[in-house]
C-alpha cells in the first residue's frame, strides 16, 4: 500500500477534510492510503475520519495567518524549522513516498517533503491568498512540486507564475465530486426536515453552508435579510461550524447585529452548527445564496446543486465556472457584494417558481455531468500513479 501524507494543520472541518472523506476509499482500492496529519485537540475531526475509519497522525503545526496579531506570525516563524523535523520523523517512521500539501502557503511542508527525498503534490483550493504571497511563495512549488493540482482553471491563471513554469503535464485540473444519490430528496423529506426546525411548510427557506469566518462574511446576509422585510413568508438559515479563532468577529458583526435588528424573534434567521449533519437540515432549503469574500470551488454549493437549488452567490473563486448568470443562478459580474443584486436576484425566485424549478434541474445535471465521485477520484488517481512511477523510476535508477 503506498502511503500518502496529507498534513491539514487547519481547526475547522472543511472542504479539504470533506475531500479525504469522500475519495478514501475508493483510493484504497487503487492502492493509495491517505493519512490525515490533523490537530491534537479537535476531537470532532478525530471522531469524523475514525467515522469513516480513516487513521489519522495528530500533530499540532503551524501555518502563516491572515491576522494582524504579529504574535501568531512571529511564532509561526519561529516554529517552521519544528515542523520541518516533525514532518520528517513522520516520513520516516511511516515510510511515506508521498506528501500532499495544500495551499502554497504552508510552504515548509513543501520543503519538508523535499528534505525527506518525498514525491510532492500540490494542491491549490482558493485565491484567498494576496497576490504578494501567491508570487513570494510560487517559485518554492516551481521548484519542489512534482504535480500540481488546481480546483478549476481560474486558480491556474491566478497564479501566473505557477502557470507559466509548470510543464503541463504536471498540471491537473479537480473538481469536488459526490454521490448524486445522497441529495435526492423527497416532498416528504423536505417537509420535515423545515418541521425539524420549526418553518411552516408554505415558507420558503433561503439558506447557505459556511463556517462562522470572515471569509463567508455571513454579515451580508443580515443586510438582504433586511432588504427583503416586506417579503413575511420567508427563513433564512445559517448551517455553520464555530470557530474559535473567528469567534469574536462573528459575534461582533453577526450575532449581535441580529439581536437588534430581532431577526430571531419568530427564527427569521437560524444560525446552526449542524456539524455532520447537514443532509438533515439542506432539504429545507429552497434557495441557497453564498456571500463569501473567497472561495475555491466550494463543495457546499456543489451540494446545493445537487439537491436541486437555484444560486445566487458572489464572484469568488471558481464559482464562476459552474454558475452562469440567469442561467443556472444568479453571479454579479464584478467580485464586489453589491446588496442591490442580491436583493433582485432573490426577489425574481421568490416570485417565480418556474425559475427556481428551471435553474434547480439544470444544476442538478451539471453536477451529474461534471461533479462526479468518479471524476473526483480519478484525477487524484492520475496523480498519484505519476508520482508512484517516477518513485519507481528512481528507485530502479538508485539500484
Amino acid at each position: 500500500m503506498n502511503k500518502i501524507l496529507v498534513p491539514l494543520p487547519f481547526d475547522q472541518w472543511g472542504g479539504l477534510h470533506e475531500i479525504i472523506l469522500t475519495i478514501y476509499s475508493e483510493l484504497v482500492k487503487k492502492g493509495f492510503l491517505l493519512i490525515p496529519l490533523v490537530p491534537k485537540n479537535n476531537k470532532f475531526i478525530h471522531n469524523r475520519f475514525k467515522s469513516k475509519k480513516i487513521r489519522i497522525i495528530k500533530a499540532n503545526l503551524t501555518r502563516p495567518r491572515k491576522s494582524f496579531n504579529l504574535f501568531l506570525n512571529i511564532k509561526f516563524i519561529f516554529l517552521i524549522l519544528r515542523d520541518i523535523l516533525l514532518i520528517g520523523r513522520i516520513i520516516k517512521k511511516e515510510k511515506i513516498k508521498i506528501v500532499q500539501v495544500s495551499g502554497i502557503q504552508n510552504f515548509h511542508y513543501l520543503i519538508a517533503a523535499k528534505v525527506y527525498n518525498c514525491k510532492l503534490l500540490c494542491q491549490i483550493h482558493s485565491d484567498a491568498l494576496p497576490k504578494f504571497f501567491r508570487y513570494l511563495f510560487s517559485p518554492i512549488v516551481v521548484l519542489f512540486a512534482d504535480i500540481v493540482m488546481c480546483n478549476g482553471k481560474y486558480f491556474a491563471e491566478s497564479y501566473p507564475v505557477i502557470n507559466k513554469y509548470i510543464n503541463e503535464k504536471k498540471f491537473i485540473y479537480f473538481y469536488p465530486g459526490l454521490n448524486i444519490k445522497n441529495f435526492s430528496f423527497t416532498n416528504k423529506q423536505k417537509s420535515i426536515s423545515k418541521l425539524s426546525i420549526k418553518i411552516p411548510k408554505k415558507n420558503l427557506v433561503i439558506g447557505t453552508i459556511g463556517n462562522q469566518s470572515k471569509a463567508k462574511a455571513h454579515e451580508r446576509i443580515i443586510d438582504i435579510i433586511t432588504s427583503l422585510d416586506a417579503y413575511k413568508n420567508i427563513n433564512f438559515l445559517i448551517l455553520g461550524g464555530y470557530i474559535k479563532s473567528n469567534a469574536r468577529y462573528y459575534k461582533q458583526k453577526v450575532l449581535l447585529p441580529s439581536e437588534h435588528k430581532k431577526l430571531f424573534n419568530n427564527r427569521k434567521l437560524q444560525i446552526i452548527d449542524a456539524k455532520n449533519n447537514i443532509k438533515k437540515f439542506l432539504p429545507s432549503f429552497d434557495i441557497f445564496i453564498m456571500t463569501s469574500k473567497f472561495e475555491g470551488m466550494p463543495i457546499a454549493l456543489i451540494e446545493a446543486m445537487a439537491s436541486g437549488l437555484p444560486i445566487v452567490t458572489t464572484n469568488v473563486g471558481s464559482i464562476h465556472e459552474i454558475i452562469k448568470n440567469n442561467i443556472n443562478g444568479f453571479i454579479p459580474k464584478s467580485k464586489e457584494f453589491n446588496l442591490n443584486f442580491f436583493e433582485n436576484s432573490l426577489k425574481k425566485l421568490l416570485i417565480d417558481k418556474k425559475i427556481r424549478k428551471k435553474f434547480g434541474e439544470r444544476n442538478r445535471a451539471i453536477v451529474i455531468k461534471k461533479f462526479t465521485l468518479e471524476n473526483l477520484v480519478n484525477a487524484h488517481f492520475s496523480a498519484y500513479k505519476k508520482l508512484q512511477s517516477w518513485i519507481n523510476i528512481n528507485a530502479v535508477c538508485l539500484y
